[in-house]
């Protein structure tokens, strides 16, 4: 918990600076963030060059520490690891060595769909947020008590799904299809638009038949709240800050909501151009806040900065060094290194924060590596590599090894 308690020093101080600034030397917040970023202590460059097995956890079945249909790996800020095990709709949690903590169910929450789980990540207050791209929801937990000291938790409650309000519009501004409420609540009630015409819009009432037709004469400079919809949502990241990225993967784009769950803003649309998708599947943010994005439908990585503007990209499809087939899952480690997991290539790139190639590795606790599905892996600040094989029904740690 060091890091959060150093965070919230570097805020403050960053709160007390902004204040004591004369009027002419006010600043904007985008420039606050980067006041922030640029004074968060950096750890020193480091290249990877392999990693070390240590241990594997798991083996196919329903009991504790066995995994049934396993999506995905997370860790929280105190390293604990989080296995989604989405055949049997409950996660595992295991301390950084890999000794089983305990478990929780996550199957008695509201569902229209059959469940199809995908990603977990953990925020810095110990949120938990699980996404399911079948009911295209987002459901956050929290925990009670210390994950670790089992003896110590109380209970890990269900808080709702990841909502948001994205901002406010005139109700003439609104497109069709949008999902909106009025501001000032007369009208009353949650409206979706079915047509946008000259003069007006034709909408439905959540969970009410019927249609209302709004004209601009009368409501079209009123202020609406737009509700952020998600078109399933794959892979969740959160930062330092608390903020909380989405890969959305049908709307082709990537959502960035603050810690009050507002959203800042999206970007993507479907393509092979720079800030296009082909099927975003996951994403992960670096120690200066830099944006990643597995463009699985597109075989390569891109990046951006914390404000989304595109920085590089890197992959094709292939099966040599920087090439992809069906990447899945990807992460940072704490001096930039990034890790992908090459899924139909069955194995892990590593690249520095440019995105050259330094080295990849196969499956290394079987004999062999058929088989080997590296589905979703992240990376601890200790150095600990986390590795879920979807195919083995494993999760395999490793230890990485840097150059001095």
């Amino acid at each position: 918990m060091k890091r959060i308690i150093y965070l919230n020093f570097v805020l403050m101080a960053g709160f007390i600076f902004s204040s004591c600034a004369t009027d002419s030397e006010t600043i904007k917040p985008e420039q606050a963030t980067k006041s922030i970023i640029q004074t968060r202590s950096d750890v020193a460059r480091k290249d990877p060059y392999k990693v070390e097995f240590v241990r594997a956890i798991g083996k196919s079945g329903i009991g504790v520490g066995e995994f049934f249909h396993p999506t995905s790996v997370g860790l929280d800020f105190d390293n604990n690891i989080y296995v989604l095990d989405s055949g049997t709709e409950r996660v595992q949690t295991f301390d950084p060595d890999g000794n089983f903590i305990y478990e929780f169910d996550i199957s008695n929450t509201n569902k229209k769909n059959k469940v199809e789980l995908y990603d977990i990540a953990v925020d810095k207050n110990f949120r938990i947020f699980i996404s399911d791209i079948n009911n295209d929801t987002i459901a956050v937990y929290e925990i009670v008590g210390s994950l670790s000291r089992p003896g110590e938790i109380k209970e890990i409650n269900y808080s709702g799904a990841l909502e948001s309000k994205g901002g406010e519009k005139r109700l003439s501004d609104v497109e069709a299809g949008s999902i909106f409420s009025f501001v000032s609540g007369n009208p009353q009630g949650t409206y979706k638009v079915t047509e946008k015409n000259i003069d007006s819009i034709e909408t439905e009432k959540i969970d009410q038949i019927g249609t209302t037709e709004f004209k601009y004469s009368s409501y079209g400079s009123q202020r609406v709240y737009i509700n952020v919809q998600f078109n399933h949502p794959a892979g969740i990241a959160t930062d330092k800050l608390g903020n909380i990225l989405v890969a959305d993967s049908y709307s082709e784009s990537i959502m960035k909501f603050n810690y009050f769950n507002t959203l800042d803003f999206s970007f993507g649309s479907f393509g092979n151009g720079i800030k296009q998708f082909n099927n975003p599947i996951d994403t992960a943010v670096d120690n200066e806040m830099n944006i990643y994005v597995v463009d699985a439908g597109n075989n390569r990585v891109q990046k951006f900065d914390y404000n989304g503007s595109y920085l590089t990209e890197w992959g094709k499809k292939g099966s040599g060094d920087s090439q992809f087939n069906n990447p899945s899952s990807i992460d940072i480690d704490r001096t930039g290194n990034v890790y992908v997991a090459d899924k139909d290539n069955s194995r892990v790139q590593v690249f520095n924060p440019e995105g050259q190639f330094l080295f990849q590795f196969k499956s290394k606790f079987k004999d062999t590596d058929e088989g080997f599905q590296p589905l979703s892996l992240v990376v601890s600040d200790k150095g600990r590599l986390c590795v879920l094989d979807s195919y083995t029904n494993v999760l395999a740690l490793y230890d990485i090894k840097y150059k001095e």
